[in-house]
C-alpha cells in the first residue's frame, strides 16, 4: 500500500500530478480541488494517496490532506473519480 508520497512535483494538470520520489516518477489521479492547491512545478510536494489494486490495473489517487478521523482513508469519496492506471502485465 502506498499511503503518502513526498517528493518534487514534476508535472501537474487538472486531472493528474507526477511526483518524483528519489528518481521514481509516480503519476496520480487528482481532483480539481487538489490540482488548485498544488505547489509550483519543481517544488517539494506531499500527497496522501489511495491505492486501488485490481486484476488488470494498479490505480493511485492523490489528495492534499488526509481525511479527518483515524478510521477514514485518505482520498475517499469524490477524490476517487479520476484514476490513472499503471500498466501491469503477467506473463507465464
Amino acid at each position: 500500500m502506498i499511503s503518502i508520497l513526498n517528493g518534487t512535483l514534476i508535472e501537474a494538470t487538472a486531472g493528474t500530478a507526477v511526483i518524483d520520489v528519489n528518481g521514481i516518477g509516480f503519476e496520480l489521479g487528482i481532483s480539481a480541488t487538489t490540482a488548485s492547491s498544488l505547489a509550483q512545478v519543481g517544488s517539494p510536494t506531499r500527497l496522501y494517496t489511495r491505492m486501488v489494486v485490481r486484476e488488470d490495473s494498479c490505480t493511485l489517487f492523490g489528495c492534499g490532506a488526509a481525511s479527518s478521523g483515524k478510521s477514514s482513508p485518505a482520498c475517499s469519496g469524490s477524490q476517487q473519480r479520476t484514476s490513472v492506471r499503471c500498466s501491469t502485465s503477467w506473463s507465464r
